[in-house]
């Protein structure tokens, strides 16, 4: 049952977080690019696939959950399950997101024309999750500090992570160097707020959550935090030479940027992968006990 709730809290951040940030990135990315239209149009199809699979990973995520509540397969009665659905704090909320989820995918699948909309939905379900896991452990009003820390702490996340496939699309697509140069000053820009956002709330979680820093290392749980980390000390490594130098080389030459794009490229997909891997080792780090 563990690995089961795993799995589906495993593809519901990597489906929902990189989804809210697509849906933002055209909100602040492109200014109006012409280029944009094209971007939009072939993510599209991905866009409707992540809500489909956040939708699925958000049911066998209450799925696994009211299994484990109930204790057995056999004991998980219709009553059973609709008790721990409408009468417990994270079956309510669970409810309240299949519901947006579905309306969220629905809305994407129709191609309906309101991108501010399925923007600020997706980041709100995503700011959502922190009604779950470890922000529960505190007492009131120390629990709602957590709560808002951990909303901040995702939304800035979907942000970043979200953003760099847009991004890498539209280096991929885009050969106007200026137009290049203006869309990565706009991603930069964000990315500062974001990383201010993701350290100042990563701190705070951190110590909402843990009682003995000093054996945090020697649980799972401080390893994997460890582990999660060092990938995003990764990501700030990249992200930091594509803004102070690729972003500058291409300032600089104006023309002739097509291996310029080409290291851009690769860097905002290694990011990317990355990102992934952070959002792996957070669906990991909300089911390990807290040192």
């Amino acid at each position: 049952m563990e690995w089961a709730l795993y799995g589906a809290r495993l593809v519901h951040y990597v489906a929902l977080v990189p989804l809210a940030g697509l849906l933002a990135w055209r909100l602040y990315g492109t200014a109006g690019a012409p280029t944009a239209q094209v971007v939009e149009l072939r993510l599209r199809p991905a866009a409707v696939w992540l809500s489909v699979a956040a939708l699925a990973g958000a049911v066998g995520w209450a799925a696994a959950t009211v299994l484990a509540m109930a204790g057995s397969i056999e004991a998980a009665e219709p009553a059973v399950v609709s008790y721990i659905m409408t009468e417990t704090g994270f079956g309510r909320l669970w409810l309240a997101r299949l519901m947006l989820l579905a309306i969220l995918a629905g809305a994407l699948a129709a191609g309906l024309r309101t991108p501010r909309f399925r923007a600020v939905l997706a980041l709100a379900l995503v700011a959502a999750l922190a009604g779950t896991g470890h922000t529960q452990v505190n007492d009131p009003p120390l629990r709602y500090w957590h709560m808002a820390g951990d909303a901040l702490h995702l939304v800035a996340a979907a942000f970043w992570i979200g953003g760099l496939a847009p991004l890498w699309l539209f280096l991929r697509t885009e050969t106007d160097s200026r137009q290049l140069a203006a869309a990565l000053h706009r991603f930069s820009a964000m990315g500062y707020i974001a990383v201010a956002v993701l350290g100042v709330t990563g701190l705070s979680n951190m110590l909402l959550s843990v009682t003995d820093l000093s054996a945090t290392l020697s649980t799972a749980w401080g390893r994997l935090l460890a582990a999660k980390l060092a990938a995003f000390g990764a990501m700030l490594l990249l992200a930091a030479a594509n803004r102070f130098r690729l972003l500058a080389a291409l300032e600089r030459r104006g023309s002739d940027t097509a291996s310029l794009r080409r290291r851009l490229q690769g860097h905002v997909a290694a990011e990317y992968a990355l990102g992934l891997l952070v959002l792996a080792l957070v669906a990991a780090l909300g089911m390990s006990a807290l040192p």
